[in-house]
C-alpha cells in the first residue's frame, strides 16, 4: 500500500505539470489571436459596412453581442476601439449622416412597430376596453395582416382626363369642368396583343 501513494501522487504531479503547460500554451494562443486581432482594427475602421453597424449600435439598433459575435471582436479590441479617436469620429459622422437621411429613425420604428400586433390584440381582447377601442384594434391588424388587397388601384391602372372650358377665367364655374375618371380594364391573358 506504501508502494502505490507514491507512485500516485507522482502520477498526480504528472498531470498537473501537464495542465500547466496547456494552460500556458492555451493564453499563448488567445494573446496571439487578440493581437491578431489588434492588427485587423485598421482594415475594420475602412469598413463602411463596420462603421455603419457601429453607428447602428451607437443608435440603440444592434447590440454589442451582435457585434462582438459578427466581427469576432475580443474585449481588448473592444477596449482598442474606444480608445481609437478616428474610429469614434467616424461612427459619429455615419450617425450624423444617418439621422440626417431618416435611416436611424425608419430602422428605430422597425423595431418598435414589431410589438404593435400584441398592444392591438391586447386592446382587442381586453372586457374593459371601450367597443371603438376594440373596433380600431381590429381594423388595425386587419391591416397589419394584409395590407395588399385593401390598397386603392395605382394611378397606372386608372385614366383621368380633366377638360376646364373655363379658358383663363379667375372665377370657374365646376359646370364648366369636366372630368372623367375611368379605370383601365385589365387584359384578358390569352396570349394574345389585343389592344384596349
Amino acid at each position: 500500500m506504501k508502494d502505490r501513494a507514491p507512485k500516485a501522487l507522482a502520477t498526480a504531479r504528472k498531470k498537473a505539470e501537464d495542465l500547466e503547460r496547456e494552460i500556458a500554451e492555451l493564453k499563448q494562443r488567445l494573446g496571439d489571436k487578440q493581437a491578431d486581432q489588434a492588427k485587423n482594427l485598421p482594415a475594420l475602421i475602412k469598413d463602411q459596412d463596420f462603421i455603419t453597424d457601429m453607428a447602428r449600435f451607437s443608435s440603440g439598433i444592434l447590440t454589442e453581442s451582435h457585434l462582438r459575435q459578427k466581427y469576432r471582436l475580443s474585449e481588448n479590441a473592444w477596449i482598442a476601439m474606444s480608445e481609437d479617436t478616428d474610429l469614434i469620429e467616424q461612427i459619429e459622422l455615419e450617425k450624423i449622416r444617418r439621422t440626417r437621411s431618416g435611416a436611424t429613425k425608419r430602422e428605430l420604428a422597425q423595431n418598435h412597430i414589431v410589438k404593435g400586433p400584441e398592444i392591438l390584440e391586447k386592446i382587442m381582447s381586453s372586457p374593459r376596453a371601450n367597443e371603438r377601442h376594440k373596433i380600431d384594434a381590429v381594423k388595425a391588424l386587419d391591416a397589419l395582416a394584409d395590407p395588399g388587397a385593401q390598397r386603392a388601384t395605382r394611378d397606372e391602372d386608372r385614366v383621368i382626363i380633366h377638360i376646364d372650358l373655363t379658358g383663363d377665367s379667375k372665377l370657374k364655374n365646376p359646370e364648366d369642368i369636366l372630368v372623367i375618371d375611368a379605370a383601365i380594364p385589365k387584359r384578358e391573358e390569352n396570349g394574345g396583343d389585343n389592344a384596349l
